[in-house]
């Protein structure tokens, strides 16, 4: 498995007065997202992570259990995304999405009103937005007056396009880290791979789930699970909260039918420039879709076990690790960028908007020293994107 550690590689320096630096617009708005401060005040008690990776990520990553110091950390800066976008949504929804890498582009971003009931729990879908990489889904979770719980969501969630493609599952996130009370709803945020989608002006999905799950934090006397909730063992929690917790499921299934528009902005590029290093890796940049949310590059190296190779991006005197790698095979890798955690990309869009000249220098070549590793060789590849 990939620890959190490893995957954030892209994150800027996490220190305190830089972090502050980055919020300036923020602090200056005239309505701050909700939770900002009180996630800044966790941030000063919290250590410094270390974001240096060793080797590319080799599987898709979760960023949903656990860390809530690290979750903290990155839905600060994340959180200005919000601030001034066309459809403004200052619920859990976008709190939980100012966790996930990328976000949305809030100019296609449509809100949803489907909601499902069971044993005293209600799922409400709020927003949608789909693009040539991506569909993000938030949803909310509300529980049973009287309890309380560091989070819950839609167990196994899938997504299914109308001609029966499964979509990739990605990332996920949740405001399990705001700590809300008792009978609260909580937002999650579930993100898809739309590369293998059928794309149109419009996306048609079915979501499901077979359970609704949670960790139910005991206080006190724990009230008796109902004959509609499995009620699992109680354990003491790990960190936080300094009270046991218990899992507790409720069964399904949970189906929705959904459709959205797709945004219409993407930029691709199939250059097929391949370079060669010094120790004879050769590597081939095959395709580039770049949307307002993400970037995307496939790369081919090597297909030989443990030939690693890592990308890094140069784009309008910028330079950006790539933040997860995922093989489809054959050597073939698809790697993604996403715009710096705290970056408004709703006033200037990111990679989007850089035309023209990249770099894309690929590590390669790498052994191991001392438990870690070291890249030896490199190649890079100039592209015109348009």
């Amino acid at each position: 498995m990939t620890s959190p550690t490893e995957r954030h590689n892209d994150l800027p320096d996490t220190t305190l007065d830089i972090l502050l630096a980055d919020l300036h617009d923020v602090y200056t708005a005239p309505t701050p997202p909700p939770g900002l401060r009180a996630a800044i005040e966790r941030l000063e008690e919290a250590p410094t992570p270390v974001m240096s990776p060793t080797r590319p990520i080799a599987r898709r990553f979760a960023l949903r259990r656990r860390g809530p110091r690290a979750l903290a950390v990155i839905g600060v800066p994340a959180a200005v995304v919000g601030i001034g976008a066309a459809i403004a949504d200052s619920g859990l929804v976008q709190q939980a999405l100012s966790l996930l890498p990328g976000g949305t582009d809030q100019r296609y971003t449509v809100a949803l009103n489907q909601s499902r009931s069971a044993c005293g729990y209600t799922i409400a879908l709020k927003t949608a937005y789909a693009d040539q990489n991506r569909l993000v889904i938030g949803y909310d979770v509300d529980v049973p007056p009287g309890r309380t719980f560091a989070d819950i969501d839609l167990a196994g969630l899938t997504a299914t396009d109308a001609r029966g493609t499964r979509l990739a599952p990605l990332n996920a996130a949740d405001t399990s880290n705001f700590n809300h009370a008792a009978g609260a709803a909580h937002g999650n945020v579930q993100e898809f791979d739309t590369g293998a989608a059928l794309i149109s002006k419009m996306l048609r999905v079915r979501l499901a789930a077979t359970a609704l799950r949670g960790e139910e934090i005991v206080t006190g006397t724990a009230p008796a699970a109902t004959s509609c909730e499995t009620d699992g063992v109680v354990a003491m929690t790990r960190t936080g909260y300094g009270k046991p917790r218990r899992a507790v499921t409720v069964a399904g299934p949970f189906a929705f039918d959904i459709t959205i528009p797709f945004s219409p902005k993407v930029r691709e590029a199939a250059p097929h420039l391949s370079g060669t290093s010094q120790h004879g890796t050769t590597v081939t940049l095959e395709r580039i879709v770049v949307t307002p949310t993400e970037a995307r590059l496939f790369v081919r190296g090597p297909d030989q076990p443990r030939a690693f190779f890592f990308p890094k991006l140069y784009a309008g005197g910028v330079g950006f690790d790539a933040a997860e790698g995922t093989p489809i095979g054959h050597g073939l890798w698809v790697w993604r960028f996403f715009p710096r955690l705290g970056s408004p990309i709703n006033h200037r869009p990111w990679l989007f908007g850089d035309h023209g000249a990249w770099t894309i220098k690929v590590l390669t070549d790498s052994i191991d020293v001392h438990n870690s590793s070291e890249w030896t060789g490199s190649v890079s590849l100039k592209v015109t994107v348009p």
